[in-house]
């Protein structure tokens, strides 16, 4: 594992889903610590258009979180990654939904 990915709590981590890897802040986007996990070109991202019914205008795609497959050291693997910056980090129904569901598709795909 890279040390980009050993301090989740580290500033870097924190960028909205929809944001570039770096945007001359050094913060890394939900997306990019996906990418930076997986091996190269094998992240496929998982409902990424979701968005909470409830939330209306201020909602966004992905409500907070990305979620994907892709694989590690060539290993098959289901991934998420939540976005702090997105309505403070909180945990709404439509966010659960995506973790619960990759996590489901994890099982039935033994990983």
């Amino acid at each position: 594992m890279t040390d980009v990915l050993t301090d989740a709590t580290a500033p870097r981590f924190r960028r909205p889903a929809d944001e570039s890897v770096d945007a001359g802040d050094g913060l890394l986007s939900p997306v990019a610590r996906l990418e930076a996990l997986c091996d190269p070109g094998s992240l496929t991202l998982l409902r990424s258009d979701v968005r909470s019914a409830r939330m209306g205008g201020k909602s966004r795609a992905g409500d907070g979180v990305v979620t994907g497959t892709g694989r590690v050291d060539g290993r098959p693997v289901f991934c998420y990654a939540q976005d702090p910056s997105y309505l403070g980090g909180s945990l709404g129904e439509a966010h659960a939904d995506s973790i619960v569901r990759v996590l489901q598709l994890a099982g039935r795909a033994g990983a």
